[in-house]
């Protein structure tokens, strides 16, 4: 069982390096020549209900955030998404003897060390955090910074702040940061569930989508989507809706109410979003499907390329009703939504006996059978297989009691690289339903991969 476990181990660590050498290649280099820096002026950004005006610091040569010389008495560390080696950035949340809560950014630019400080004048939220997490035991981290997400392309830094947690959802607010300058802008607020927020893979733009509260919106189901464009820090989608302010992709029926929620990047200018519509007037007749969004042609387009039309449904380009799964799709889709939600018994429990696995055989991972994987196994990958999913089932067929399944598989190896695979799935219906009998590579050169 040892030798089992370690070529299981192999086989993560294989995939897992491949995945961490292409990030490597792909990260921005930062520029080698040291600039000399020079006093700058420094302004901060204050909004208020979309509206901004500029403070300007009377001293140039002092940061817009003064220092602080009291002692810390509280420190905690926050997240920093997409970090790189050129800035080696550690966010921290902190509090002074006096009371005082600041967040503190520790960073390099061109090889030189800065140290930025936001305090609750600019950033409302930092106010008594630390004292209204005490009040508030059943969700404490609510309040304050959630996450800073680097953009080391641009150099900037875009933070989360959450203050007044209602139910599920809470009050968010996006903050940019010029990392030169240590400007500090209010991007955007609002109340609802909020997805992960992404970078497109050349920085370019920064989305994430939502769910509204019923306390902000006449329809309380409504999910909206979000694109920053981080050059500008101007949103090219703003609530589902374009820069002109009309619904994304000119594709409407005005009986119709649209949810476009974030699924991955696609591309630099293209999203993988899924569209939930329904009636204005009824919570019934709801219809979903998975597009794709340019944003920059500003154009909706099946997975296929084809043209997205109005009341058209996953799978069906005439508007009707959508295929249903079969059992074996039902089955698999359910092996891996045991995966991702961190199920393992019940993922392993549909695997068949004489389970083969003999995918990422490119990769140089040898083939495995059941015998060779056990629940402890999923387990201890856990990070890995809850990133895993199926994007798409590109055909499936039955004869008798097998069925083949063929489909694609994405997962990521690090935040905002995903991988994406051909698959085939062998399932065998046993008296205890459909199970998992094989997984093979697929060949995207030949049917039904290749349309």
């Amino acid at each position: 069982m040892n030798r089992r476990r370690l070529l299981i181990a192999a086989s993560i660590i294989i995939i897992a390096l491949l995945g961490a050498a292409y990030v490597t290649l792909s990260q921005p280099k930062a520029n080698s020549k040291n600039e000399e820096s020079a006093a700058k002026k420094v302004e901060t950004a204050v909004v208020d209900s979309g509206k901004k005006t500029e403070e300007k610091n009377p001293d140039l040569t002092e940061p817009a955030v003064s220092e602080k010389k009291e002692e810390n008495i509280k420190s905690e560390e926050i997240a920093v998404a997409n970090n790189t080696p050129e800035y080696d950035m550690k966010a921290f949340l902190c509090q002074l003897n006096s009371g005082e809560v600041f967040m503190k950014l520790e960073y390099y630019v061109n090889g030189e060390s800065l140290t930025r400080q936001v305090n609750a004048e600019t950033v409302p939220q930092l106010k008594d955090v630390f004292s209204k997490r005490e009040k508030n035991t059943s969700n404490p981290q609510a309040f304050g910074i959630q996450s800073v997400y680097l953009n080391p392309k641009l150099h900037k830094a875009y933070f989360i702040a959450s203050d007044k947690p209602i139910m599920e959802s809470a009050e968010i607010t996006l903050y940019g940061m010029d990392l030169k300058e240590g400007s500090v802008n209010k991007l955007f607020s609002q109340i609802g569930k909020f997805s992960d927020f992404k970078f497109s893979k050349d920085m370019k733009y920064l989305a994430f989508s939502y769910v509204e509260s019923a306390l902000s919106s006449q329809y309380p189901r409504r999910t909206l989507l979000q694109v920053l464009e981080c050059s500008k820090d101007k949103f090219a989608v703003n609530g589902n809706k374009d820069a002109k302010g009309n619904l994304i992709g000119n594709n409407t029926d005005q009986k119709m109410v649209y949810h476009y929620s974030l699924m991955s990047w696609q591309s630099n200018n293209t999203l993988k979003i899924k569209e939930t519509v329904f009636p204005k007037n009824s919570d019934t007749g709801e219809k979903s499907r998975e597009l794709l969004y340019d944003i920059e042609k500003n154009l909706l387009t099946n997975m296929d390329g084809s043209p997205a039309i109005a009341g058209q449904t996953a799978g069906n380009k005439d508007g009707q009703a959508a295929k249903a799964d079969s059992e074996p799709v039902k089955a698999l889709k359910g092996f891996y939504t045991n995966l991702s939600s961190g199920q393992y018994t019940k993922a392993y429990d549909l695997l068949d006996d004489k389970f083969q696995l003999n995918a990422f055989k490119l990769m140089g991972v040898a083939e495995l059978s059941k015998k060779d994987i056990d629940v402890e196994s999923f387990s201890a990958y856990g990070s890995f297989f809850k990133t895993a999913k199926i994007e798409s089932v590109v055909h499936d067929k039955m004869s008798g009691n097998t069925a083949n399944v063929y489909f694609y598989q994405v997962f990521s190896i690090s935040e905002g690289n995903e991988v994406k695979q051909a698959l085939v799935a062998t399932l065998k219906k046993t008296a205890k339903g459909w199970k998992i009998a094989a997984v093979g590579d697929g060949n995207i050169n030949e049917k039904p991969f290749k349309q």
